[in-house]
Order: C-alpha cells, then sequence, then structure tokens
C-alpha cells in the first residue's frame, strides 16, 4: 500500500459485544460527521436478531494506539429493518459518544462516509481476525466488487480468504479522488468460498447514519438504543 493508502489503517478498530455470556469481537470504524466522530460497523454486531434485542456491553478500540483505549458509546443505531427482519442488505449500525469522550481524540483519523455511490467499485476490505488468538493487526484484501448472484441481495462481494471477526469492517474505495468508506463486511457464503459480502449503502442506510450524526430525527425506519452510563 502506498502511504495514503495507509491511512486508511488510521480509522480502522475493533467492537467488542458480549454473545451469550461469551466475549466477542468484530471489526469497526470512525467515521467523519459534523460534529463528533461516530462508529460504523456491522448491525449484527450490536443487535442480536434472535432475541430481538441490543448487546448490553459494547465497547470500541481504536487501531491507531494499539487497540490499548477502550471507549463505551452513548448510543446504537441500525436499520429497523435489520432488526424485524435481519435483512442482510442493511447490516450496517452506527455508535454514537457523549461530547466528552475520548472519541474526540481520533477525528483526525476518520474517514468520510459516501453513499448511493455506483455498484461494482474497487474496494480495500478491512478487518480483525479472531480466530483462537483475536488478530491485533488488520487484514486487507483488494479487488472489485460482484453482484450477488447467488442469494439475490443487493449485497456485493469481494474476494478474500478472510473470514471470522472481519464483520464490521471497512470497505474502502477511492472515489473522485478521495478515500470514503461505503460499506462494512455482513458474512461470507458457505456456498461461496473466499468472498466477503458488504451492504450496499443507499438511502436506507444513509438515513441511519443520519440520525446517528444528529443531522436527522429518528423515524419509523430506524432503530435506537441508549446504553447505561
Amino acid at each position: 500500500m502506498s502511504s495514503e493508502q495507509k491511512k486508511i489503517l488510521h480509522c480502522l478498530g475493533k467492537i467488542e459485544f458480549w454473545f451469550k455470556k461469551k466475549k466477542s469481537f468484530g471489526s469497526a470504524s470512525i467515521i467523519r460527521t459534523t460534529s463528533i466522530p461516530i462508529v460504523v460497523t456491522a448491525a449484527h454486531c450490536l443487535y442480536d436478531w434472535d432475541d430481538q434485542s441490543f448487546y448490553k456491553d459494547v465497547s470500541f478500540y481504536p487501531y491507531i494506539d494499539g487497540l490499548k483505549t477502550k471507549i463505551k458509546p452513548r448510543m446504537a443505531v441500525i436499520p429497523k429493518l435489520w432488526a424485524t427482519q435481519g435483512a442482510l442488505d442493511y447490516d450496517t449500525g452506527f455508535l454514537t459518544f457523549e461530547s466528552s469522550s475520548t472519541i474526540h481524540e481520533y477525528h483526525t483519523h476518520a474517514i468520510s462516509a459516501a453513499f448511493n455511490l455506483p455498484p461494482e467499485l474497487t474496494y480495500f476490505v478491512t478487518g480483525f481476525e479472531n480466530k483462537i488468538i483475536p488478530s491485533q493487526k488488520p487484514f486487507i484484501s483488494h479487488g472489485k466488487a460482484q453482484e450477488d448472484t447467488y442469494m439475490n441481495s443487493t449485497l456485493q462481494g469481494v474476494n478474500s480468504k478472510y473470514k471470522s471477526g472481519m464483520s464490521g469492517g471497512a470497505w474502502v474505495t477511492k472515489y473522485q479522488g478521495q478515500f470514503v468508506q461505503n460499506s462494512v463486511t455482513s458474512l461470507s457464503f458457505k456456498s461461496v468460498k473466499n468472498v466477503l459480502w458488504g451492504p450496499y449503502w443507499g438511502k436506507t442506510i444513509e438515513s441511519v447514519f443520519k440520525v446517528a450524526s444528529g443531522c436527522e430525527e429518528p423515524d419509523s425506519s430506524v432503530l435506537t438504543h441508549r446504553y447505561n452510563p
């Protein structure tokens, strides 16, 4: 990667959450807004669709400081279609933070989010594998996205040999001369080897982002959850 491309790594991080009384990890990234930065990950790293509830104990660890700083969120915001239907097309969630949060210190490392871009762009797909020993450095795959002709969803796929722990990892593309984030890793299909799939960030996920960034009030298409202080 070039020095410019390496800057992509600065926005990355991990999500820690408790699933069935066991500590689990996913990937995440810091997103730029007009005020305080927010964090984006996969909705399934924030919300248990089987139990129809948000995970209670969620934390974000920025990669730029070696995953040593634990930052607690104020609120989670996800598409209601994920909560009610488990629709993978909308598997994206955002975390917001208090104005006094440590997340402010990482605003220079945040990446801009982009929505409604053309499909099948070329991406850097990033994330932290979580096998026997969770990785401390991100893994990166690079390639052009393909449409989902297997499940006929709006998901896009990029070739990658990585799997567990990559959920929520940033999909970064260069668009109009600027690196922007345009998706997160959702899952891999057992029937399609060595491909990671991410949701297309269209109007629905853009609306969730606007609620999380404080630009819009929540409506019936968005589900929010405030964490205990």
